[in-house]
């Protein structure tokens, strides 16, 4: 009688352990809407680190545009365009592509990564250009 209750409990517990899976995959901590802070950007020059707040981009996904503040960079002279950062608002495009997502905005097409930190938006670093880290 002890083998038939040990077999049983063996086997359901063997069930239960197997019924659990490590593997499932967990949702990002951050999402592609709302306001993300830009905290790093990476290029072939030096990296920029930014505070919290300094530069943001509040994205809203009904009318589908990111408004970017910039309180840090000073553009004076410089081409008001969403490649510089430029505080103002800009249309963009979500586009997937062989399971990748990209962000397009005025032309530029950047591969979105969501990370347990946070979200990448790498607009080919690998060939100099930069990429985007942001966190909430």
């Amino acid at each position: 009688m002890k083998r038939i209750t040990f077999l049983l409990l063996f086997v359901a517990s063997s069930f239960l352990y197997t019924s659990c899976s490590d593997d499932e995959k967990q949702e990002p901590l951050i999402t592609f809407t709302g306001v993300l802070n830009l905290i790093k950007i990476e290029a072939n020059i030096p990296n920029i680190n930014y505070d919290k707040g300094q530069i943001t981009w509040t994205v809203n996904t009904d009318k589908k545009t990111i408004t970017i503040k910039n309180t840090v960079d000073n553009y004076v002279g410089v081409l008001a365009i969403f490649a510089n950062n430029h505080s103002g608002t800009y249309s963009y495009t979500i586009e997937k592509e062989n399971n990748f997502e990209y962000l397009i905005v005025e032309g530029k097409k950047g591969v979105m990564n969501y990370t347990n930190e946070g979200l990448e938006i790498d607009y080919g670093l690998a060939v100099d250009d930069v990429r985007y880290t942001f966190k909430r």
